[in-house]
C-alpha cells in the first residue's frame, strides 16, 4: 500500500510541477493577442513539456524530444529558452529531479530500484546526477529530515 501512495504522490507532484510552471507563465504574462510565431511557438512549448512529463523517466537527451516534435534539437532548444527563460534540459533534469525526490521521500523502492525506473545506467552516474542538482546524495536526501 505504502509503494501505490509513493508512485501516487510522485505522479501528482510531476503533473502539479508541470502545470504550476504553465501556469505561472501564462500568470506572468499580459493577456495581449498572440502573433501567429508567438501562437506556434507556445504550442511547441506546451507539447515539448506534455512530452518532457511523459517520458522524462525514460529519456533524457533533447535528441528525442526535437525529434518527436520534428524539430532540431538546437531550434527546440533556442524556443524552449525564448519562451520560458530556462534552457530544455534544464526542464527535463526539473522533472527528473523531482521524480527522484519523490521517489526517494514516498516510495519503499531501494536506490538501486529507483536507477532502474529512472533509467540511469548505474547507481553511481544516478548518484553524481543526483548530487550535482541537490547537493546531497540519494541516500543524505532519504534520510533528512525536513520537517
Amino acid at each position: 500500500m505504502s509503494a501505490k501512495r509513493g508512485a501516487l504522490g510522485a505522479l501528482f507532484s510531476s503533473l502539479f510541477y508541470a502545470l504550476s510552471g504553465i501556469f505561472e507563465k501564462e500568470a506572468s504574462s499580459v493577456k495581449e493577442s498572440l502573433t501567429p510565431s508567438q501562437v506556434r511557438t507556445k504550442t511547441l512549448f506546451d507539447s515539448f513539456l506534455t512530452l518532457v512529463s511523459e517520458y522524462h523517466t525514460s529519456e533524457r537527451g533533447m535528441a528525442f524530444y526535437a525529434s518527436r516534435l520534428g524539430l532540431t534539437p538546437k531550434y527546440l532548444s533556442r524556443l524552449v529558452k525564448q519562451y520560458s527563460g530556462r534552457s530544455a534540459p534544464d526542464w527535463i533534469d526539473s522533472f527528473v529531479i523531482l521524480e527522484a525526490k519523490n521517489l526517494l521521500r514516498y516510495s519503499g523502492y531501494s536506490i538501486k530500484e529507483i536507477v532502474f525506473k529512472l533509467n540511469f545506467l548505474n547507481p553511481s552516474v544516478f548518484y553524481k546526477y543526483f548530487k550535482a542538482h541537490t547537493g546531497m546524495t540519494p541516500s543524505e536526501y532519504r534520510n533528512a529530515d525536513f520537517a
